[in-house]
This record gives structure tokens, C-alpha cells and sequence, in this order.
């Protein structure tokens, strides 16, 4: 059943609105503002949105952009409902982005028309998307194929809907495309840098064995690293760091990408507004690296299974990933001669200590 969410304050409108949507076979959800109504569509992903503009705590023009900023909401036909029906208004509301825009007070057939309209636009590019996925489903893994889908199904509705699509909805298709590139690129890299240490033929796991480690101080690089990772994700603000000075025997391009991938599970799996903690710690001739995130967290039995192509609760949290990440990062640190330790608390927090011999300068 195709599910509608309306977001109007007042309470009449909202009960008519839901009343004729129900009583046309609609899932119909609703909400009193944009802002809860920004929570329920993160939640539920809703077929269709249906938002007034004059709204108290968050706005019908606030809300609309807050869901352009997630890619799972990005796409969800929209259609403001107003009373403004100014030639200027209309236009503010379509230059937006919106898919529609009907005046208060409308006829049920109006509202009707608009909504079958987006949701037969909808389902029409739902159903390329499906059979393009059909298509290549047998052909590639799966996390190669994730966003390689986007990409081929993204160009092949700009392709055939070139005259009909608006400028907007080009420009969010074209940043889902970029996205999707960089995650098959990361992914692939990923899948290189597995085989290349991972399954490797030497087997060389000795300190020292790799011919390009040299002798590193951990604070400038950690701190670099850090810093550019969470400013990207918009969290430079929850970046707690006490670092201290210490040096290394390693890659320097290795320990970038140990580094880097943990952070980036660390920001992926904590909300924001939650502290991610850095810090280094000298102790009988090793130097423990710690970084805490306090988000999800991981059960004792998913902590002991992790291994490659493994990705835990994959279908309700929907992150990207092979679960390459961390085993890459095992092996490259045993590489080296060190050590990691994981200490995960379900919905609290975990904590990874990357522990390395010191080396002198």
C-alpha cells in the first residue's frame, strides 16, 4: 500500500486531508510540524509527502531542504500545501524543487489528481530501477552491485526523462550518482588493499617484514587525519582529542587508512552531538592509540564474528560496507607488530586501542 505523509498544523485540514487519502486506499501517516514530520519520514521513508508551509518549530521550506540533505529522502515526491496562491509563492515552491504545489482551500479531486500523478511518476522510475536490478543482479557482489545500480539506473531515467525531469530534481540525481561513484571507488580500493595484504602470498606478518615502513610521530598525522575526517561529516564540534607525542615503525599511507577507516565506523555508527574521543597513551615501551565513539555499540557475539563480507544488522541500519574495513586493519597492524582490542557495550559505546611497539626517532 502506497504510504503518504502529511504534515500540516492544523489539526481540521489534517483530518480532512487524511480522511480522503484513506478512504482512496492510502497508507496514510501524519505529523503537526516539520520537524516531527522530519523524523517520520527518516523512519518510515513515506511513497509521497504532503506538507503545509506556514508551520511552527520547523517550516513546510526548512523541512523540504532538511530532506534534500538525506539521499533515502532526497527523491520522495513532495507537494507543498498552502494558502498562499501568489504567482510568487508558486514559484518559490518550485524553484525549491518541489513536485507540486496545491492552494487551500482545493477540491478532494484536486488533491487526488496531484498525489496519483507523483506516485505513477514515481513508481515508473521505481520500476526501471527494479529492472535494471534484475538485470546485473547475478553478475557482480552485492556491494558492488549497491551502488552500481544507482549509477546505471540514475543515468538511464536522465537519459530517457531528459525533457520531463526539472533542474533540481537533475541536480539530486547527479549527487546520488557522485555519491554512489565514490562508495563503488572506496569499495573497490577496499577490495584491492584485501587482497594485497590480506591474501597476500608471502605471508610476511613479522615487524618490519614491509620495506616501506619508516619511523613516524603518530600526534601530526592522528591530529590531521581526525580533524579532516570529522569536519567532512560535520562533527568537527564532537572531536575530543588529548594526544601526546610517540613514535612508530609503519606505512605512513597504512597507518592513514587504520586511522581513517576507524573513524569513520566511529562517526557512522554514533549521532551526532555525541563526543568521538581520540587520545594516546605511552606505557612500558608501547604507545596505545584509543578512540571511542558512543553510539550503536556491538554484542559479544558480533564482536567475535567479525570477518570479511560481514556486516551486522545490515537491513536495519542500511550503512555501506563489506566488513573488509576492519579485518584489513587487523592484519595491517599485526603487519607492524602490534595489537588491537575492541571493547563494545550494546547502545553505549566501543572503544578501539590500536597498540604499537615504540621506535626510536
Amino acid at each position: 500500500m502506497t504510504k503518504i505523509l502529511v504534515v500540516e498544523d492544523s489539526k481540521e485540514v489534517l483530518n480532512n486531508i487524511s480522511q480522503i487519502l484513506s478512504i482512496s486506499g492510502y497508507d496514510v501517516d501524519t505529523a503537526e510540524n516539520g520537524k516531527a514530520g522530519l523524523e517520520k519520514a527518516n523512519k518510515n521513508l513515506p511513497d509521497l509527502i504532503i506538507s503545509d508551509i506556514m508551520m511552527p518549530e520547523m517550516d513546510g521550506h526548512r523541512f523540504f531542504s532538511e530532506l534534500k540533505k538525506n539521499p533515502a529522502t532526497s527523491l520522495i515526491p513532495f507537494i507543498f500545501l498552502t494558502a498562499k496562491a501568489s504567482p510568487e509563492a508558486v514559484r518559490e515552491g518550485m524553484k525549491e524543487g518541489a513536485d507540486d504545489y496545491i492552494v487551500k482551500p482545493f477540491r478532494a479531486a484536486d488533491l487526488l489528481d496531484a498525489v496519483k500523478t507523483r506516485i505513477t511518476k514515481r513508481s515508473r522510475w521505481d520500476s526501471k530501477l527494479k529492472e535494471i536490478t534484475s538485470n546485473i543482479s547475478n553478475c557482480v557482489p552485492h556491494e558492488l552491485r549497491t551502488p552500481l545500480v544507482s549509477i546505471i539506473g540514475l543515468t538511464d531515467i536522465m537519459c530517457s526523462d531528459i525533457d520531463e525531469l526539472k533542474r533540481d530534481e537533475m541536480i539530486d540525481m547527479l549527487k546520488m550518482i557522485q555519491t554512489s561513484s565514490k562508495k563503488l571507488h572506496n569499495t573497490i580500493e577496499k577490495f584491492l588493499l584485501y587482497s594485497s595484504v590480506v591474501l597476500s602470498s608471502n605471508g610476511k606478518e613479522q615487524a618490519g617484514s614491509n620495506t616501506k615502513a619508516e619511523v613516524i610521530d603518530i600526534k601530526i598525522p592522528l591530529n590531521t587525519i581526525a580533524r579532516t575526517k570529522m569536519a567532512t561529516e560535520n562533527r568537527i564540534a564532537d572531536l575530543q582529542m588529548d594526544l601526546n607525542g610517540a613514535f612508530i615503525n609503519i606505512d605512513p599511507g597504512y597507518f592513514k587508512f587504520i586511522i581513517e577507516e576507524i573513524i569513520e565506523n566511529a562517526i557512522k555508527f554514533s549521532p551526532k552531538g555525541t563526543p568521538v574521543e581520540i587520545s594516546t597513551e605511552t606505557l612500558a615501551g608501547k604507545v596505545n592509540i584509543k578512540i571511542t565513539d558512543h553510539g550503536r555499540g556491538m554484542t559479544e557475539q558480533e564482536l567475535n564474528s567479525i570477518g570479511p563480507f560481514l556486516q551486522h544488522n545490515r537491513e536495519y541500519f542500511q550503512q555501506s560496507g563489506i566488513g573488509l574495513g576492519l579485518v584489513i586493519i587487523k592484519k595491517l597492524v599485526s603487519l607492524y607488530g602490534g595489537e588491537i582490542f575492541i571493547d563494545s557495550v550494546k547502545d553505549s559505546y566501543t572503544n578501539v586501542v590500536l597498540s604499537f611497539d615504540l621506535a626510536m626517532n
